[in-house]
Parts: C-alpha cells; structure tokens; sequence
C-alpha cells in the first residue's frame, strides 16, 4: 500500500500529467474557424468522392457531358483526388491544428522549425486548391456551383491560415504547440 501523498507511479503516474485537451491555452478565433473552414472541406470531398464514384460514368449525378471533356474515361480517379485531397489531407490537418500532435515525418515533411506542421500544411491545402480549380476551369469550365463554394472556401483557408493571429498559434515552442509536447523551446 502506498503511503499518503506518495507520487503514483508506473503508467498512471504518466496518465496523471497529460493535460486534457480543454486545459490548454485558448487559441484565438481564428484558428478555430480554419478548423471549421477545414472540416467543411472534408465533408464535402467527401460527398463529392462518394458521387464519383457512385456513378463513375456520371449518368446517375447528371455529369455525362462533363465526363467528355475530361482526359479521363471515368469519374473514379477524380474522385479519388476528392477523397485524398479534399476530404482525408483537411481532416487530418484539421486534427493536427486541434490535437497539435509531435509527428516528427510531419514536421520534417511540411513544416520548418517555426510553425507546427499542422499550419504548413494548411497553407499547402489552400495552394493545392487553387490549382485543381484552374486544372478544373482549364478542362470543363467554371460553372458548377460546387466550384465558386470551393473557390470561396479557398480563399477563406488561405486568408485565415495567413492572419498573424492565427500564425502565432502556430509557432513551436508557443504555450499552445508546447503543452502538446512539441519538447521545443521559444528563443
């Protein structure tokens, strides 16, 4: 039996100094509406995805006369960019702004010492974005609705992850990135 006011130890003494998730510093507005900007996207590549590739052919969704003017001959590869670019890559980044997770790849592969990847990779979606829709405007023109929703949802995107309040966010080492355990420390 442990004595009164011993420390635990073992795995629950580890369980016992992570602090929840709503413990952690406020983040500002901003960042939470990127996070909604971003799941928005998601639920709609998603919803878009599964159109696609529910009628690959695009007679079941009204698209036939799209299709012709595509370079490809069905509806399955640019659902799969749907499903890659505009659902699962929004929503994992979603995660990241929210969680802040310590993913070293992550860090490596889309952030620099600075920022948490999480927003690196924001601003990297919204780029992303831009040129699918010229690629989109290049092959079957600008007219669905769809296409300005996402073209307005973009721009948001962009503009948001570029506000300076929600870059400082962002910053490793700030009281938001560091009790997520990004085990860095501010200058």
């Amino acid at each position: 039996m442990r004595e009164a006011g011993a420390q635990p130890t073992g795995p629950r003494r580890q369980a016992s100094n992570k602090q929840p998730l709503l413990a952690t510093p406020k983040r500002h507005i901003s960042t939470w509406f990127l996070v909604s900007l971003l799941m928005v996207l998601a639920v709609g590549g998603a919803s878009g995805a599964a159109m696609f590739f529910y009628s690959p052919d695009g007679s079941r969704i009204g698209m036939t006369e799209m299709l012709q003017s595509l370079p490809v001959g069905s509806l399955v590869l640019p659902g799969l960019v749907l499903l890659v670019v505009m659902c699962l890559i929004p929503a994992l980044l979603a995660y990241g702004i929210v969680s802040r997770p310590s993913w070293r790849w992550a860090q490596r592969l889309l952030g620099w010492r600075s920022l948490h990847w999480s927003w690196w990779g924001s601003v990297l979606e919204g780029v992303i974005l831009v040129l699918w829709l010229v690629v989109q405007a290049t092959y079957i023109g600008f007219r669905a609705p769809a296409q300005y929703f996402t073209a307005v949802l973009t721009l948001l995107i962009l503009v948001v992850a570029l506000m300076p309040s929600a870059r400082r966010t962002f910053r490793v080492g700030s009281p938001v990135t560091s009790n997520a355990g990004m085990g860095q420390e501010e200058d």
